[in-house]
């Protein structure tokens, strides 16, 4: 059966060329805001895990408060708006001791984790340029973009030229065959697929370098050139599951 090529396609062709400019200043911009975050937690990452943690118990406490002193201006003895406010400054001020308590009972947990930010932080100094690792796999992943927009001008030019009703008769739509739709469905899946692999060839590269970095800080090399070791490991011993794994983030 043959089905006319809506303007739905073309719409969202139409869309992102005129968003480009957005498009290419948010990549950037996002990819600065991670590294300074990342320097930000490598400098006050303790301080600023157990500022986040005071700030959620006051604020509770603020709010209860503030329930409590309102109600004592805004609301006379035998209201029945004020036992609701006292319910609710209770109901704050014990979410602030849960909260209080929790921490208390999970303080070693929380200094473990501040300890693994100590330790991101020295295996991101010993290894600045694993900084440049997200920017090459965007690279990559830009560049295989581009060529699969090529060929899928291609693809979409397959079928019929018909022409379309006024007072658009100018312009020609395309008749496609259930052929051609199931090479375009496949076409957009590799799409999805190629770009997941290159995101997860990354992402090991990344855990891999700081698995190696971590056993061997304290030996002779500290840790030196884990990153290069990672890709070779990746490269010749794991490319199938990272293709296994991109082919179910693309399928899901």
């Amino acid at each position: 059966m043959n089905n006319t090529v809506g303007d739905t396609v073309g719409e969202w062709v139409f869309s992102i060329a005129k968003a480009w400019p957005v498009i290419c200043v948010s990549i950037p911009v996002a990819v600065i805001i991670g590294y300074l975050y990342l320097f930000i937690i490598r400098a006050i990452g303790g301080f600023i895990i157990w500022l986040s943690f005071a700030v959620i118990v006051l604020s509770l406490a603020a709010v209860g408060l503030y329930a409590w002193f309102y109600l004592q201006f805004e609301y006379p003895e035998g209201d029945p708006f004020r036992s609701y406010m006292q319910y609710v400054a209770y109901v704050f001020w014990g979410l602030s001791g849960l909260v209080l308590c929790s921490l208390c009972c999970c303080y070693s947990a929380v200094r473990l984790g501040i300890a693994v930010f100590k330790t991101t932080a020295q295996y991101i100094q010993a290894n600045m340029h694993i900084f440049f690792l997200p920017a090459l796999a965007n690279i990559t992943a830009a560049i295989w973009f581009l060529l699969w927009a090529g060929s899928f001008l291609f693809l979409y030019s397959v079928g019929d030229p018909r022409p379309r009703d006024p007072p658009l008769n100018f312009v020609t739509s395309l008749t496609w065959t259930d052929l051609t739709k199931g090479a375009v469905a496949y076409h957009i899946f590799g799409l999805f697929w190629i770009n997941a692999f290159i995101l997860g060839v990354n992402q090991f590269v990344i855990g891999a370098s700081a698995c190696l970095w971590y056993f061997e800080v304290s030996t002779d090399t500290k840790g030196k050139g884990t990153v290069n070791r990672a890709y070779w490991i990746a490269f010749r011993y794991h490319l199938g599951s990272v293709a296994f794994g991109s082919f179910l983030i693309a399928v899901c």
